[in-house]
């Protein structure tokens, strides 16, 4: 007992003067994901003394996480997951007639759709999100998606800094990206950057009897957990 006591304390002692030295940071950034920790990176191999926070930990050992097409069991790993869920309407009649309302129903369980049991509370719609080193990559299954231009522009209107419209922002991209899937010269896409953006070839869905399988689960809106935890061990 008084050398698990003594492990403790010094243990704690570590930690402490580990946390006084962790002082004189230039640029602090909070969140890992696709935004930060880009963000982070920039200021971190110029030479700058950079701080990245994130409230998830690295699951970089599990294969939901590390397997793109796990991205389902992704979603719904507890290890990762965070659901949120978002309320399109402040009137709930209005956010009623949504298909995908989620709501607690009086037995603990969850419905989604029209006509809940008498008693429920609507959540909202469900938002996934992902707690753990990488953010929400961790989840998003490599899908490439780029912003509405109204997007960039709501946000440079939000700070005042220009920079932030859509007709500038793109050159980012373009800069970024390296396109596979359209002739080159298209414009607002690039081909020599370091970040390949492909489509994936249909036949692969038509000849793969469990990935089609789990397109019409989905498309069905019903869970993709259980079925890939029985057919992909």
């Amino acid at each position: 007992m008084l050398i698990n006591r003594l492990f403790g304390i010094l243990t704690l002692s570590a930690i402490l003067t580990y946390a006084i030295d962790l002082k004189g940071y230039e640029y602090i950034v909070v969140g890992s994901g696709a935004s930060g920790g880009p963000l982070a990176a920039r200021p971190a191999l110029a030479g700058h003394k950079t701080l990245l926070l994130e409230a998830g930990n690295d699951q970089g050992h599990n294969l939901n996480y590390s397997v793109p097409g796990y991205a389902p069991k992704a979603s719904e790993d507890s290890a990762l997951s965070w659901n949120f869920y978002a309320r399109h309407y402040p009137d709930e009649a209005r956010q009623a007639r949504n298909l995908n309302t989620v709501y607690g129903t009086p037995d603990g369980r969850q419905h989604i759709g029209l006509d809940p049991p008498p008693g429920s509370n609507i959540k909202g719609i469900l938002y996934p999100r992902a707690g753990t080193l990488g953010g929400c990559t961790a989840h998003n299954a490599l899908v490439a998606i780029y912003p509405y231009r109204s997007d960039f522009d709501y946000i440079a209107e939000l700070t005042g800094d220009s920079s932030w419209r859509a007709e500038n922002m793109r050159k980012y991209f373009v800069g970024l990206e390296k396109n596979g899937y359209l002739p080159p010269g298209k414009r607002g896409h690039g081909y020599n950057g370091c970040l390949g953006i492909e489509t994936p070839p249909l036949r692969l869905v038509l000849q793969g009897t469990r990935l089609l399988s789990l397109y019409i689960r989905y498309r069905m809106g019903r869970s993709c957990y259980v079925y890939l935890s029985d057919r992909y061990r």
